[in-house]
């Protein structure tokens, strides 16, 4: 579920709140990795907006 929830752009308080976290920092903790890939996904997604040519 983190993982749907981060690559379709939630954020991390409501994936703590729907993975029934106390805490968002345990979610953070947990789900750093895939906290990352979001971030690559969302600058590569930006790059090809605003740098990159289009055939």
């Amino acid at each position: 579920m983190a993982s749907l929830l981060y690559f379709n752009h939630a954020d991390s308080v409501s994936i703590s709140k729907r993975l029934g976290h106390a805490r968002v920092s345990t979610t953070t903790d947990i789900y750093t990795h895939l906290i990352a890939q979001a971030d690559e996904a969302a600058s590569e997604c930006i790059a090809d907006a605003v740098l990159r040519k289009k055939a």
